[in-house]
């Protein structure tokens, strides 16, 4: 269940593989401005093939071993040889931790490339990954925390069906500063099911 890949109309979401490091290192660094204003801030050493080879090595255990739920974006044009161009990677969205138990949580993380923004293909993956979370996964709750000024995703996640509970002072160090994030959650119980 650790390597299931998920169609949807435009996207095929896949884990990651140690495979992937070249693609990732394209990613962050086609995307780092685009990024940087939502991450924390990134040395060096994160812009090279070793940091996601051992990255990704990492994270495919957490993987197998269940605690971490993580999906890479690709257009199935590319994937299915249809487009004529090469494979990239569009985005990610992962469930990290995933906390089993009586908690049954994850938090949500995602992010997309600056030049697949505003079409609506993060709705598209995040829907499948909600859909699998509360399906298969068998979660209970996910939260996702966002900065306020980040309207953008904040809008996403109303449209997913995510509630506003509160604001998270000084949550997360992004950008290199403490900052606020906005506390959203959704409830299997509230979840909307895709058509």
């Amino acid at each position: 269940m650790s390597d299931i890949a998920i169609e949807t109309e435009r996207l095929l979401l896949r884990a990651p593989t140690i495979e992937d490091a070249p693609l990732f290192l394209r990613y962050v660094v086609e995307n780092r401005e685009h990024l940087s204003r939502w991450e924390p801030l990134r040395d060096e050493a994160y812009y090279t093939l070793d940091h996601w080879s051992v990255t990704l090595a990492s994270q495919c255990a957490r993987i197998r071993r269940g605690d971490r739920f993580s999906r890479i974006l690709f257009s199935r044009e590319t994937v299915e040889g249809n487009s004529g161009s090469e494979p990239e990677i569009l985005g990610s969205c992962t469930l990290d931790p995933i906390q089993r138990g009586a908690f049954l949580s994850a938090t949500l993380g995602y992010s997309l490339a600056a030049h697949a923004t505003g079409n609506g293909l993060m709705q598209e993956a995040l829907t499948a990954l909600i859909a699998h979370a509360f399906g298969s996964l068998g979660l209970h709750r996910i939260e996702a925390n966002v900065l306020p000024q980040n309207e953008r995703s904040l809008k996403l996640l109303d449209r997913l069906g995510f509630v506003r509970e509160g604001l998270s002072e000084r949550y997360l160090r992004i950008d290199g500063r403490w900052q606020d994030h906005v506390r959203t959650a959704l409830l299997a119980d509230h979840a909307r099911r895709p058509l």
